[in-house]
């Protein structure tokens, strides 16, 4: 390129064009300009010229300030609680795909401080209620403005092009030489020969007015431009070497951690992903002085991005620049004649800075060209051309999905429909095991936006928000918060229940007047409660919360049969003799914490059970108790270990005695990240939108030093979940283990809070954990080597069947073999 000064050495100010004259004087070149001020035309009328502070280096500490809330936005009345028609279903279904879209993928919300949530809670009852396209038009067009970004905008589904203006070129009396492109330029043959007829004589000062209608496809456009340039030999002519343009980077949903997080607390982690710099190769001579002239209707392709880049040319705007970045978009439509056009990628400088910034802004121009009087004039000066400075933003944005906080448990209608959209959109893009949905997401959606628009009071939101949470099907994904609390049920009855064969009974009771009055005693048959035969409640609640299987949902609802409203229940039971009675049990809220924490029957959790077998609950083992545990155990020959439970303490320590391998991989973490955006149907887009994946192997090592030389029995069942059943994997590559019981839960990935308004948060699974084999825990669980179930038998005389089954096992495999012949 000519020698020119570096960007950021012209300091550029807002001034009328009236008193170009002044400005350029203090430049040195009022000579210049006095000499030729009638040539330029340049007059108060042909509008105002706003130029930006110089450029200086880029840093990566240099932040873009947060945009604060629209400050115009009036709020709008709270509309009453009425559930749409299915066309305002669709209006709002609409909107969760535009919402989704800019929230993952708008490269702004990431760097800028965008309100996207709070600008929802406001658009979303005006969508609702827009029922011609001009009120569409105005609900987005007053949610894009928090944006700030002309890109993302409302057009109608059916664009069409401008008529087609030829490329002209003319050459001033002072050898300035003027090429006018429009964006709806043919650039057929005719063009290419006018072109290449001027560029044989191009003088040292050049004008590429670039100004015209815009086009219904701008990518295209700026590919079409660049072969133009291209073909007429306009690149080689304005650029002298290599030069770089710069990249589109656009956002990755969902990525490994950038820090080892411990698999604890986690955080959604996003990040970027960069395309290639194109180069250009010119051999100018010389040091041209060329501007490029853009408006609304302008889009630069690479090559003159590169030239503005190595400070070649000086970018002159007439007024608002609109389609001057050529980067991704995505047209989303949002009724039958309008779509909202979304930008998801951004341009990035060498130098870090984003996007396109023009040099020089002509504002409020009148009928004459105030903006080609500027280039003149700015042309026939002798100071270097003006040079701005671009936005930086910060290189890796914080990958933290914004959260919207509703202090209140029933939040306004646009608050639920954002949790609403919220969880959808988490499901969608977030949720390791999306494909592994038994519903149709997008139908029960579809289904629960209505009863969001509906909900009367907490309760009523959380219930349709768990409703859709249950679509997870995944234990660990459970809602949170007091109003799923109040729907559960705040108080519970003075028993636990088990399920076993198809039936219900009462296991752990708690002891006191009112059950000892009753006759209650565990094995007692439920048959019926609050006047709901038991098999009807069970398939009437069987979406009510995340299950990731059969086994796992009926285990909750045996914990949510007995909750509800404190007050008395209506309980039918039946006794060992088949005889039933009606009984009035009180719910009290202070008997949900009156019963032992465990679901089996109590004993010590360290013991001994037989001829040289020990007992471990893992689930009442504490940190300062894991030795001691051991140490009682040193003489048994074998252990069974109880994994049907909750794990509270680090598995390491268990590890420390269980595991015979010092180190080996255990499982395997894959990671699903989202590299653009999907509009398609859920079920739809595994073939259509496909996901990177990535795999790590997850190893455990181990201080083998207080290792259990014994033979290891765990029992498992759908209690087993979360920690308790990573520790079973873990156990079960660690060292040799039998699995006696049924099948774990198949939940054990770990979750991060999704905060949803209202105070409620849902758990999303942002990793899949499968075996070291790969092959597939989630939903299928662990499978036990001897198969045992609890029995309507067992349960009613109080017995563990699948202990005393696993004590009968491990002693005979302890026995020699002439013993057990």
């Amino acid at each position: 390129m000519p020698n020119r000064p570096p960007r950021g050495t012209v300091r550029t100010r807002t001034f009328r064009a009236s008193v170009l004259c002044a400005v350029l004087a203090s430049m040195a070149c009022s000579g210049v300009f006095a000499s030729r001020r009638s040539a330029a035309k340049v007059s108060a009328d042909e509008g105002a010229v706003s130029r930006q502070p110089r450029r200086t280096r880029a840093t990566a500490a240099t932040v873009l300030p947060p945009r604060a809330p629209n400050p115009a936005e009036p709020p709008d009345a709270e509309p009453e609680p009425i559930a749409s028609d299915s066309a305002g279903v669709a209006r709002l279904i609409r909107l969760a795909h535009v919402w989704h879209t800019v929230a993952l993928h708008h490269p702004w919300v990431a760097t800028r401080g965008v309100p996207w949530d709070s600008a929802l809670i406001v658009a979303a009852t005006r969508v609702r209620s827009a029922t011609d396209d001009a009120a569409l038009t105005t609900a987005y067009a007053r949610l894009f403005a928090n944006l700030g970004d002309p890109l993302t905008r409302v057009e109608p589904a059916v664009m069409a092009n401008p008529a087609s203006v030829a490329v002209t070129t003319e050459r001033t009396g002072d050898s300035i030489v003027v090429i006018h492109i429009a964006p709806s330029a043919p650039l057929d043959a005719a063009d290419s020969v006018l072109v290449v007829t001027t560029i044989g004589r191009l003088p040292t000062r050049v004008v590429l007015d670039l100004r015209g209608a815009p086009v219904t496809d701008p990518l295209a456009r700026a590919v079409q431009l660049e072969h133009f340039l291209a073909r007429t030999g306009l690149t080689d002519q304005l650029l002298r070497g290599t030069v770089a343009a710069p990249a589109e980077r656009t956002r990755r949903i969902g990525v490994w951690a950038p820090v080892d997080d411990g698999r604890g607390a986690r955080v959604f982690h996003d990040g970027w992903q960069q395309g290639i710099e194109p180069t250009y190769v010119g051999h100018a001579t010389g040091s041209p002085r060329i501007i490029m002239l853009a408006d609304s209707g302008t889009v630069l392709p690479g090559v003159l991005l590169a030239l503005h880049d190595a400070a070649g040319a000086t970018l002159v705007a007439d007024g608002a620049l609109r389609d001057a970045a050529p980067v991704q978009r995505v047209r989303i439509p949002i009724s039958p004649a309008l779509v909202a056009s979304v930008r998801v990628g951004e341009l990035v400088h060498g130098d870090g800075s984003v996007d396109v910034t023009p040099d020089t802004t002509v504002i409020g121009a009148s009928s004459s060209d105030g903006a080609m009087a500027v280039a003149m004039t700015v042309l026939r000066a002798t100071a270097p051309l003006p040079l701005a400075e671009r936005p930086l933003p910060m290189l890796v944005a914080p990958a933290a999905t914004p959260v919207f906080y509703d202090t209140t448990a029933y939040p306004f209608m646009g608050a639920r429909l954002l949790a609403g959209f919220r969880l959808w959109s988490a499901m969608r893009a977030r949720h390791a095991y999306r494909d592994l949905y038994d519903d149709d997401l997008d139908a029960v959606f579809e289904r629960v936006i209505p009863r969001l628009e509906a909900a009367r009071s907490a309760e009523d939101y959380a219930k349709s928000i768990a409703e859709l949470a249950a679509s997870l099907d995944d234990a660990e994904g459970v809602v949170k918060g007091a109003s799923y609390d109040a729907v559960v049920g705040t108080a519970a009855l003075p028993f636990r229940l088990r399920y076993a064969e198809g039936r219900v009974f009462l296991s752990d009771i708690v002891r006191d007047s009112v059950t000892t009055t009753l006759g209650l005693v565990p094995g007692t048959e439920i048959v019926a409660l609050d006047g709901f035969p038991t098999v009807a409640w069970l398939s009437e609640h069987r979406r009510v919360a995340p299950a990731t299987n059969d086994w796992t949902r009926t285990r909750l609802l045996m914990q949510q049969m007995s909750r509800g409203r404190p007050g008395d229940a209506m309980v039918r039971v039946r006794d060992v003799n088949n005889r039933e009675r009606t009984l009035s049990v009180p719910r009290r809220i202070s008997y949900r914490d009156a019963l032992p924490t465990t679901e089996r029957p109590l004993g010590a959790p360290v013991r001994l059970v037989g001829e040289g077998v020990g007992y471990l609950d893992v689930e009442r083992l504490t940190d300062a108790t894991v030795d001691s545990a051991f140490a009682t155990l040193h003489s048994a020959r074998g252990v069974v270990l109880d994994l049907r439970g909750h794990l509270t303490i680090d598995d390491m320590r268990l590890l420390r005695h269980l595991a015979a391998k010092t180190r080996a991989v255990v499982g395997r973490a894959v990671q699903r990240s989202l590299a653009s955006p999907c509009q398609s149907a859920i079920r739809e887009a595994v073939l259509e939108c496909p996901d990177v994946r990535e795999s790590q192997s997850w190893w455990r090592t181990v201080d083998t030093s207080a290792l259990f030389t014994g033979r290891i029995v765990a029992l498992i069942d759908e209690r087993t979940q979360g920690a308790m059943e990573r520790f079973a994997l873990s156990l079960e590559q660690l060292t040799a283990v039998t699995f006696i019981g049924s099948a774990s839960a198949g939940a054990l990935s770990w979750t991060t809070p999704l905060s949803l308004p209202g105070g409620l948060t849902v758990g999303i699974a942002t990793q899949e954990i499968r075996r070291a084999d790969g092959g597939q825990v989630q939903r299928v669980g662990l499978n036990p080597v001897v198969d045992v179930r609890p029995t309507a038998r067992g349960v009613r005389a109080g017995d563990d069947e699948v202990l005393s089954r696993a004590q009968q096992w491990l002693q005979q495999q302890l026995e020699p073999p002439r013993r057990r012949r």
